[in-house]
């Protein structure tokens, strides 16, 4: 705000969780009354206010251990987050539910980063992926729910016969906290994207087995979920060749990836 302020904008420059000081990068990130709980357990010198707090997080950012870069990033985009929901939607200021969501994030990022050292990445990944024939579409759909935020996501990643991308999609999906609901939004979601691209003939490729074996048969199921399954199958009579596949988490981590990647 003091930027602002500096810019002759006429707005309110005292930080608006402690209400005491002018709100500075420098204030709002470390020094606020506020957020200094938050950088208690965390094993680094946190900047006074005598320093310059971007310097003083490049460094960490090029030469701390990678939990600990997780743990700074988390910390002040959570910050940021909180503030802005204190000033645009009225939302109180919770240090516990920050530290929470802190903690939330740093255990995602860690489990991606693990995913991607134990997938070795690049050829070796690209070598586990199905092969299908000419002219056919690999479409990955995955969803990712998080029970604490009551808030669902979806990844749909999409590539040609030869593995080369294509094109990629994600958003936010309502699920009730429903895992299950939540993968056959998914799959609904991208078989209309792909109806809407063109595309003639797909594999769906889903880490979902419930997902999968209700799609692929003619049982009923009678929760929600049901009935988007029914809807998917109605869907499915638009393409000339659609085919929904079992697929490890190994094998769907583009999509996968893409949904968690959807939450920030």
């Amino acid at each position: 705000m003091t930027a602002l302020a500096n810019r002759r904008v006429n707005v309110d420059i005292i930080c608006p969780l402690c209400r005491f000081e002018p709100e500075t990068i420098m204030h709002l990130f470390a020094n606020c009354s506020r957020v200094q709980p938050l950088w208690n357990d965390v094993n680094c010198q946190v900047p006074n206010e005598h320093d310059d707090f971007a310097a003083w997080f490049s460094m960490w950012l090029t030469l701390g251990e990678n939990g600990l870069v997780m743990k700074c990033i988390a910390i002040c985009w959570s910050i940021w987050k909180g503030r802005n929901d204190l000033v645009w939607n009225s939302k109180t200021w919770d240090p516990a539910s920050i530290m929470f969501e802190v903690a939330n994030m740093v255990l995602d990022w860690q489990g991606d980063a693990d995913l991607e050292a134990n997938n070795n990445v690049h050829v070796s990944s690209l070598n586990s992926l199905p092969v299908v024939d000419p002219g056919i579409m690999s479409i990955y759909v995955d969803a990712t729910v998080y029970n604490a935020d009551a808030e669902a996501y979806y990844g749909v990643f999409v590539m040609d016969s030869s593995r080369e991308f294509v094109a990629a999609k994600n958003g936010l999906i309502r699920c009730l906290n429903n895992a299950h609901l939540a993968e056959a939004l998914a799959v609904k979601k991208a078989l209309s994207w792909v109806k809407e691209l063109g595309f003639a003939k797909i594999l769906i490729f889903s880490d979902c087995k419930n997902v999968c074996r209700l799609l692929n048969g003619s049982s009923q199921d009678l929760s929600y979920a049901g009935c988007v399954i029914r809807e998917c199958r109605a869907l499915k009579r638009h393409f000339e060749l659609v085919s929904i596949q079992y697929v490890s988490r190994s094998v769907n981590r583009f999509a996968h990836a893409l949904a968690r990647a959807t939450r920030s």
